[in-house]
């Protein structure tokens, strides 16, 4: 995989409002399983993350405004048997760059689900890139986060076990701090539910305002397909579009 970061120079040199879209996706061992006629959910989500960079670079509009970051939870290193922070769980997978000058990666599925660390590493990312866009270009799009999972953060059961309710540790910061940028216009989160084991109650706390959306059959594409196309035109948000596979929750 290789990645060709795009530098201050270029941005200074390339005036065209940017839009920082960074995918941060659920890779853990539950990810691994399989649904239906033995599909699983990291291999849908693979071929779907590639159909996702490809229709960017073919579209002359998006080619040029959208630059991907990708961050996964879920891996060997926060995992049954070791010890550590949940933050050796979380990857940054491809730092902000022109679809161009990037390959599309290949995921596999291991270990706990580090959720809340994840996204405080995406909102990290994404406001160093916006000061970027700040000091560069003069003017960019409101960033897009998309949250993708099929289940529910690390320390969920073991709240469940002692409490009987989830007591929110690990997502309290990064839930409330995606809260506030999103209800004072500065990010546009999309949550995703894979399948009917995800945790819906656990996306609404990052979502204030839009309902998470629930993929079924495992269709990807569907999702990927119309997050490309909405991004050509980032003003007027996501469009669900037309798919049986596509749930908004209620």
């Amino acid at each position: 995989m290789s990645t060709k970061k795009v530098t201050t120079k270029v941005l200074a040199d390339n005036p065209v409002p940017r839009l920082a879209s960074c995918l941060v996706l659920d890779t853990s061992y539950s990810m691994n399983g399989k649904w239906g006629d033995a599909i699983k959910p990291i291999d849908e989500l693979n071929k779907g993350v590639a159909m996702y960079m490809k229709a960017i670079a073919e579209n002359e509009k998006t080619r040029e405004m959208v630059e991907i970051a990708i961050v996964t939870f879920g891996s060997k290193e926060f995992s049954k048997g070791v010890t550590g922070d949940a933050k050796n769980g979380v990857k940054k997978i491809l730092d902000f760059a022109h679809v161009e000058d990037q390959d599309a990666p290949t995921f596999t599925a291991y270990g706990y689900t580090p959720m809340g660390e994840a996204v405080e590493t995406a909102l990290d990312m994404i406001e160093e890139r916006k000061q970027e866009y700040k000091d560069n270009v003069g003017t960019y799009k409101q960033p897009w986060l998309v949250l993708m999972t099929d289940g529910y953060p690390y320390d969920y059961e073991s709240s469940m076990n002692e409490l009987g309710k989830y007591h929110g540790d690990s997502i309290k910061s990064s839930s409330t701090r995606t809260s506030k940028l999103v209800k004072d216009e500065k990010l546009t989160i999309i949550p995703i539910a894979l399948g009917d084991e995800a945790n819906t109650d656990i996306l609404k706390k990052f979502s204030p305002i839009d309902k998470p959306v629930k993929i079924k059959n495992l269709n990807f594409e569907d999702f990927f397909r119309f997050l490309s196309e909405s991004q050509s035109d980032p003003d007027k948000g996501f469009i669900r579009g037309d798919s049986p596979d596509l749930e908004e929750i209620i």
